[in-house]
């Protein structure tokens, strides 16, 4: 680790979860995954994670890698996904921390027992909606009380602005 970033970046795949706190950092870490030499290159980056984190398209995700800590009420409509969505969330599921994939199953799980009608893969992308919607309840610019579509229509486009923005900046970093 060489760099704030991937600094952060370890700290998320070991689902370790840093959060500015004015100019402190705090972290929130499964047993045993926060070790002497990362939070070494915590201390020693601090100034660049906070930095990295304080920046508006990190504020976005400030959930990002966290699991809900409630439970989310089950929704009544099937959510209805064009194929091109559900590979947007599949994709960013896939480098969500282990914690979050776990949570997802779980509230698929519910949806199973409530609605036992749904196809499986109505199911599963309800709860990556549920935790999608959680993750970025701060971030919609949406009241709450906005319908369920509306919201999620405005996060699956900000999802997919931010992948488009970090295969921009992927592909700068290539060509330099």
């Amino acid at each position: 680790m060489n760099s704030p970033v991937e600094t952060l970046q370890e700290c998320r795949r070991r689902g370790i979860t840093l959060t500015p706190d004015g100019d402190r950092l705090t972290f929130k870490a499964p047993p045993g995954t926060m070790t002497p030499d990362l939070l070494s290159a915590v201390k020693r980056d601090k100034a660049g994670i906070l930095e990295h984190l304080s920046a508006p398209e990190c504020i976005r995700r400030q959930r990002w890698g966290i699991t809900p800590d409630c439970e989310i009420a089950l929704t009544r409509s099937r959510p209805a996904l064009c194929p091109e969505d559900v590979a947007l969330l599949v994709d960013h599921f896939s480098r969500q921390s282990e914690a979050v994939r776990e949570w997802s199953l779980r509230q698929a799980e519910r949806y199973a027992v409530t609605f036992p009608e749904w196809p499986k893969q109505d199911r599963g992308n309800a709860a990556l909606l549920d935790v999608l919607l959680w993750q970025w309840e701060r971030s919609l610019d949406l009241p709450t009380t906005a319908p369920r579509y509306s919201r999620t229509r405005t996060a699956l486009k900000l999802l997919e602005s931010i992948r488009d923005e970090t295969e921009h900046l992927n592909a700068k970093e290539a060509q330099a």
